[in-house]
């Protein structure tokens, strides 16, 4: 009986621990997006393949912040964004993901932000210049 109480446990703190994490990254982010105008690009990354730490904090920064919307990153790269709530199928394919099997990582995320109406149409270069996909 002790090992599963210790497996409580240990589960316990890790989605307290998960929930923290969330918390500090999506503060991280809409603090960089409360910054005065010279920011017009904020890139959000982390090197998770969990769609609460990617995709799920865009949502919720998008819901706070409606002066910002994505922007495509990497418009050659294959993998995209996954829609999830608060993240339609178009701004998934604004977002990046890197696979562990498939791109020899141990799993990555991108999403560009550039300040402007969201909805407005995101993709092409913005003030980065890379271009449409």
């Amino acid at each position: 009986q002790r090992p599963t109480i210790m497996m409580a446990y240990f589960i316990k703190n890790l989605i307290y621990f998960s929930k923290c994490l969330l918390f500090q990254q999506l503060q991280l982010l809409l603090h960089a997006m409360s910054w005065a105008s010279p920011c017009d690009t904020i890139v959000y990354s982390t090197c998770s393949i969990n769609d609460a730490e990617n995709e799920g904090v865009v949502a919720k920064a998008l819901g706070r912040r409606p002066e910002w919307r994505l922007a495509r990153a990497l418009p050659d790269w294959p993998r995209r964004g996954r829609a999830v709530e608060g993240v339609t199928p178009s701004e998934a394919d604004e977002l990046v993901r890197f696979d562990a099997a498939r791109d020899l990582s141990l799993g990555f995320f991108i999403a560009r932000f550039e300040r402007g109406p969201r909805g407005g149409g995101g993709g092409g270069g913005g003030s980065g210049g890379s271009g449409g996909g």
